[in-house]
């Protein structure tokens, strides 16, 4: 079993945060995330470059570490 990843984009990390617990409908508690991109507001506006994260629904991550556990135990 491998985490479903998915990836946001905003102009802020916390932007990018509240977009993903929006659009799959769960709370920030919910959800794992690691920054790719932190973002950067550029000088005077521009070559502005947007936050990126990837976001994985915790429980999934339980799963895959109970599993990779039992393996071990075998």
């Amino acid at each position: 079993m491998e985490l479903n990843k998915q990836r946001f984009e905003a102009k802020t990390v916390e932007e990018a945060i509240t977009n993903a617990t929006v659009s799959l409908g769960m709370t920030s508690d919910e959800l794992g995330y690691e920054v790719i991109e932190k973002g950067s507001s550029g000088f005077l506006g521009l070559n502005s470059k947007n936050a990126v994260i990837e976001v994985w629904k915790k429980a999934d991550e339980e799963k895959l570490l109970a599993e990779e556990a039992a393996k071990k135990e075998e």
